[in-house]
């Protein structure tokens, strides 16, 4: 999918949910850091980068009569800008439409099909991403819920090395500590393989803490640690520690 093409989509979509009555968005800024973001294995020096993202985002949802289910649809624009590697600076369109649907009043499903392309200066770097995925929710108790989610995804881009066939699964614990207070512990498991001829075959592991601080209806702080771990078919493997902190206002 080309740039403008995306870009008609995504302007036709946000417009269109502006005279919905159920329409959902927000804005944030966020900060993220990486320590080893060049994927240093034994002796290597590692490289520390850090990621400024501003994310607007807006969507509309239509539940149906019974109340039981709802369609969802969502646009987002999100721009990063790199710290030491500007030539990695890019904007990401997204668009993504899905079904929630309620089992029960504890018990929920929602699936989503996802399309994003991430747009540089340098377009030999462009690529797009077209995903499914399946989110299940469990609310124990009013504090506490339970999160797991399937994922598939495919890749395609200018370069070959960046084409890739995708399969994913994660799961959360999530706990309200006070009305306005939220933390999570999650874990995923993701692997790649991409059409190359070595190390085509790429695992990721994560487990990740986060904490959400809602200051009144609009305004939220969000705050996360992860350890990820990453290897490939050829005996490569590396570690990084990812932070992250987040500001946005919701409506």
């Amino acid at each position: 999918m080309n740039n403008k093409l995306l870009l008609v989509v995504l302007v036709m979509t946000l417009g269109a949910t502006q005279v919905m009555a159920d329409t959902f968005g927000g804005v944030e800024y966020g900060y993220t850091t990486n320590d080893n973001f060049n994927g240093a294995t034994g002796s290597t020096a590692k490289l520390e980068e850090n990621i400024a993202s501003t994310t607007v985002y807006l969507g509309h949802f239509k539940p149906s009569a019974d109340k039981r289910s709802a369609f969802i649809i969502k646009g987002k624009v999100q721009v990063n800008s790199f710290d030491k590697a500007s030539q990695l600076d890019n904007t990401v369109y997204g668009i993504s439409a899905g079904q929630f649907y309620k089992f029960s009043k504890r018990n929920s499903v929602t699936t989503t099909f996802g399309v994003r392309a991430k747009r540089f200066d340098d377009s030999r770097r462009d690529g797009e991403v077209y995903s499914l995925s399946a989110s299940f929710k469990q609310k124990k108790s009013k504090r506490v819920w339970f999160r797991e989610g399937l994922l598939l995804e495919h890749g395609e881009a200018e370069a070959n090395s960046g084409v890739y066939n995708g399969y994913g699964v994660s799961g959360s614990v999530n706990m309200k500590l006070t009305s306005k207070t939220v933390i999570n512990l999650g874990a995923s498991w993701t692997r790649r393989i991409y059409d190359v001829t070595q190390a085509d075959k790429r695992t990721g592991k994560q487990l990740s803490l986060g904490l959400v601080q809602q200051f009144n209806k609009s305004l939220y702080l969000r705050a996360s640690a992860a350890l990820l771990s990453n290897s490939a078919n050829d005996g490569t493997d590396y570690d990084s520690n990812i932070y992250s902190v987040g500001m946005g206002l919701t409506f």
